[in-house]
């Protein structure tokens, strides 16, 4: 899976907000990026994103204190213009002046988007990944919340794909991965896990 920039499935998709929060995450860079105060931000704790098509709809319930919940996302491709999955996991979940929802999240990789980066490749020199296996790196981004697509889930430990219920996912399949290594993408070098997926990591053990 590789990332782009924002663009919509070519499905007719719904964003729903729950429970705003009464103060801005301390965390939060959303108000820098987009250039305005936190008062022009509002926090919500649950993201509800619908996909209508044709023949069915798909609903996609997110809680963003539950961290081991993470997000499939389209992206369109900056080199081929074509659509790609990435993954991402959430951190923050807002609108700006009551319009448009973001999310504020992160990116992992797997073997594939790594061998399509140069210092990926040398990373995979030194750290060859399993099937279920992806790879945090530093850095936050911020983008639409309708280019979620699907769902999966995050642990620290590896453990085997599992079918639970559909997730949107073309094998309908629950999509589980592990994650307990880092890189840096100027160096290729090997990494402290972030934080926050450490306790992405607790929080799915825990159930």
């Amino acid at each position: 899976m590789s990332e782009g920039n924002d663009q919509l499935s070519p499905e007719s998709v719904q964003v729903r907000v729950e429970e705003p929060r009464r103060s801005c995450p301390k965390g939060s860079t959303a108000a820098a990026f987009h250039g305005v105060s936190q008062e022009a931000l509002t926090y919500y704790e649950k993201l509800v994103v619908v996909h209508h098509n044709s023949n069915s709809s798909l609903s996609l319930h997110f809680n963003l204190r539950q961290r081991s919940h993470c997000a499939l996302v389209y992206y369109e491709d900056a080199n081929s213009d074509e659509q790609e999955l990435a993954y991402a996991d959430l951190l923050y979940c807002y609108s700006l002046h009551g319009g448009d929802v973001y999310i504020e999240h992160g990116y992992l990789f797997d073997t594939e988007d790594l061998e399509q980066h140069p210092m990926g490749q040398v990373f995979l020199e030194s750290c060859q990944l399993a099937n279920n296996e992806l790879v945090d790196s530093p850095g936050i981004y911020h983008s639409l919340a309708t280019v979620i697509e699907g769902e999966f889930w995050l642990t620290s430990r590896k453990r085997a794909q599992i079918s639970e219920h559909s997730t949107g996912h073309k094998d309908n399949t629950t999509l589980i991965f592990f994650c307990n290594k880092a890189w840096d993408r100027d160096t290729g070098q090997r990494i402290c896990v972030s934080r926050h997926k450490v306790k992405a990591a607790k929080q799915f053990v825990r159930g």
